[in-house]
């Protein structure tokens, strides 16, 4: 993928004007200047990653859209359902860590490290538990011999 400012900045008109938002407002959820959205729509100038992923939340597209117009709406709902599915096997312990992760992440806290760290702990204690249970699935449909 390469990045193209011209281009990035006409899905960025493009995609407010699709969500029907003014730049005003787009600035006000962002937390930056009408200046700063106005610069990004037009001269090319490139947000910073957590502007930009404010932007796509804001605009309920990927971050990926706005840099390289590419999309993964529909495997990004499969995702989402496998994950959750994944997620009710946890404990509750592992899914009060998942939620924190979450928040953890969208406030931007300077917490987020160890909580990856943690979070890479239980990820990979999830991978074990659906191995195991996609295990025990396959010898439960083979027929006895």
């Amino acid at each position: 993928m390469h990045f193209n400012a011209s281009e990035f900045t006409q899905r960025l008109r493009d995609t407010i004007r699709k969500r029907h938002i003014t730049q005003r407002r787009l600035a006000e959820l962002v937390g930056v200047s009408l200046r700063s959205v106005n610069q990004y729509c037009t001269e090319g100038c490139l947000p910073q990653s957590d502007i930009l992923a404010k932007l796509a939340h804001h605009l309920e597209v990927s971050a990926d859209f706005l840099l390289y117009g590419t999309t993964k709406s529909a495997s990004a709902h499969e995702d989402i359902v496998y994950l959750a599915g994944l997620m009710a096997n946890l404990g509750e312990e592992e899914r009060a860590t998942l939620e924190n992760l979450c928040l953890t992440l969208a406030r931007g806290t300077d917490d987020i490290r160890q909580l990856l760290s943690h979070f890479s702990h239980i990820a990979h204690e999830l991978a074990i538990k659906h191995s195991a249970l996609r295990d025990s699935n396959t010898v439960a449909d083979t027929p006895p011999t």
